[in-house]
């Protein structure tokens, strides 16, 4: 999934006030600790600043915050937009900041999570080690940032073969997982994010589904456990919409 917009804002808002009178459902998808909820929203009000949504199952709402995507066969590409206001209990939201993502959805062709504790990673590069902050996995790739090497003889490359210590938890881990460097970005001028391509062998495989399946259902019980927190009878918080 590409995370560079550009800014379309008025021909997105014109698009979305034109299907109010035609109560379309748009699909909205959302990045939570690594899984991708998805959910039907209906159009309730639009104006020049925000457009406000109902989701049919309420209990998303414990998940938007920053941005949220939205899928429609009347936008040309998915829309990115940024959470301004929520009233969980009667499961509304407005959004802002419409803009176009530059390049089409891709759909994950596997399920990503992240770790319910902060993980560490150890990558090996030809004869370096680097300390490396596990973002995400799934069963055949995980997400990590890492120092950039000092020396410019260590620097790694799309392509570059790894090979990739982790400890998740004290039932799950992995030695010598062996990948292939897919990209990097850089976050800081010091701080590399890297997408790792896996290639566990047959038990490692196995080892590597049961614990995203396991931390799946983890996760989808955090959000349910969110929900129940921050729901209140309506009042106060749901007078702006």
């Amino acid at each position: 999934m590409v995370s560079k917009v550009s800014s379309s804002f008025s021909e997105i808002n014109t698009v979305i006030n034109s299907l109010v009178s035609q109560e379309p459902w748009l699909k909205l998808t959302k990045s939570y600790r690594g899984i991708i909820l998805s959910e039907d929203v209906k159009i309730i009000t639009v104006n020049e600043q925000r457009a406000v949504f109902q989701v049919f199952d309420s209990k998303i709402c414990a998940a938007l915050n920053g941005c949220v995507h939205l899928h429609s066969p009347s936008f040309p590409r998915t829309v990115r937009a940024r959470i301004k206001d929520s009233c969980i209990s009667e499961g509304m939201f407005a959004l802002s900041d419409f803009a176009y993502l530059d390049s089409d959805w891709q759909n994950r062709l596997h399920e990503r999570v992240q770790p319910k504790q902060p993980t560490y990673g150890f990558l090996k590069y030809e004869d370096f080690h680097f300390r490396a902050p596990l973002q995400n996995i799934s069963v055949n790739g995980v997400g990590v940032l890492v120092s950039k090497p000092a020396d410019n003889e260590t620097e790694l490359q799309p392509d570059s073969v790894i090979k990739l210590d982790i400890q998740v938890t004290p039932e799950y881990g992995w030695t010598a997982l062996k990948g292939r460097i897919v990209y990097l970005i850089e976050v800081t001028k010091s701080l590399l994010r890297l997408g790792i391509h896996l290639q566990p062998n047959i038990q490692q495989g196995q080892r590597l589904e049961k614990y995203i399946i396991n931390r799946k259902k983890e996760i989808m019980d955090e959000l349910d456990q969110a929900f129940l927190a921050r729901i209140t009878p309506t009042g106060a918080e749901c007078q702006y919409f």
